[in-house]
């Protein structure tokens, strides 16, 4: 049994036929799905659920309306835009994928398109911490490259029929880059951070699981490091706090990073830090901690002061 291919092709053959070798953008090739490749650090997650199924679907009725972009390879291709338009077309079971093919590319400005097109289809508030964190990287690495940003993505927009506009080269350091994104001097540099995280630590932050502010304490630990500070969490259920951070990169600068100096942390951190006793009354206690331990009433006091000086 052949593979499935969209009910109307017509639709897909005018998109197609759009893209001829008379415009700007180039011309589009119809390629074996099996030779497209993720990016090989692709930095986004794929849609899932309702959003993919919507994706399916489409493909299945209209086919792929936007070509996938990619460049070609040595055996196959490495798709810059399109990965989710990809996912989707295997799932709906197409055989081929319309392309336009770059090439003679560097990795840097590969990668201007994997970004710059993830950041069309979503607004920056929209992505998970750790896309935001290569996103702010990215466009402060590319800094000195403004002009040839700017030129993929007035490519990308004409591509995806989106108005071009002039866009604006005012990227000259850290200050500017942040004020693009609403972000604050200290937000951008603790965002920039989690790009120095192991994977495991990464997800964990975009799943709420770790403070920012601990992700950026332990971000300065080198990756075998991190690997045991996050196997030692798994074993013991340990929840990295600011406080168990910081003197978890305290050590790490001392020189004492064995297996057994990051237990004695994170297992045992009554023994590194200090307690201090805190008054409330006794109408805030009934309120917020009536019927909690005393290990739940810290932790949420200690949330509650991450979020407050943030």
């Amino acid at each position: 049994m052949g593979k499935f291919e969209p009910k109307s092709k017509n639709i897909l053959g005018d998109a197609i036929d759009f893209y001829t070798e008379d415009n700007e953008i180039g011309s589009v090739e119809e390629i074996d799905i099996d030779l497209l490749k993720p990016f090989h650090d692709h930095p986004f997650k794929l849609y899932e659920g309702e959003r993919l199924n919507d994706m399916v679907e489409s493909i299945k009725t209209y086919g792929i309306m936007t070509p996938v972009i990619v460049r070609k390879m040595k055996k196959d291709y490495e798709i810059l835009a399109g990965h989710n338009r990809t996912n989707a077309a295997r799932l709906a079971g197409l055989s081929k994928v319309p392309c336009i093919v770059k090439d003679k590319l560097t990795d840097e400005e590969a990668y201007v398109y994997v970004i710059e097109t993830n950041l069309m289809q979503r607004s920056f508030g929209d992505l998970a911490t750790s896309e935001k964190a290569v996103v702010l990287k990215e466009r402060y690495d590319n800094i000195k490259s403004q002009g040839k940003r700017n030129d993929i993505i007035r490519e990308l927009k004409l591509i995806s029929g989106e108005p071009v506009e002039d866009v604006d080269d005012n990227s000259s350091n850290r200050e500017s880059v942040a004020n693009e994104y609403g972000l604050s001097g200290p937000s951008m540099a603790r965002l920039l951070r989690v790009n120095y995280l192991i994977p495991e630590f990464k997800d964990l932050v975009d799943d709420k699981k770790l403070p920012i502010l601990s992700a950026v304490n332990i971000s300065y630990l080198n990756e075998d490091s991190q690997t045991t500070v996050y196997e030692i969490a798994e074993e013991y259920g340990v929840r990295i706090s600011e406080k168990i951070s910081s003197l978890i990169r305290e050590a790490y600068r001392s020189g004492n990073t064995g297996r057994l100096d990051y237990k004695n942390i994170m297992v045992a951190p009554e023994k590194h830090v200090k307690s201090q006793k805190i008054s409330v009354s006794s109408s805030v206690y009934d309120r917020y901690f009536s019927g909690k331990k005393k290990n739940e009433v810290a932790e949420i006091i200690e949330k509650a002061l991450e979020a407050y000086f943030k």
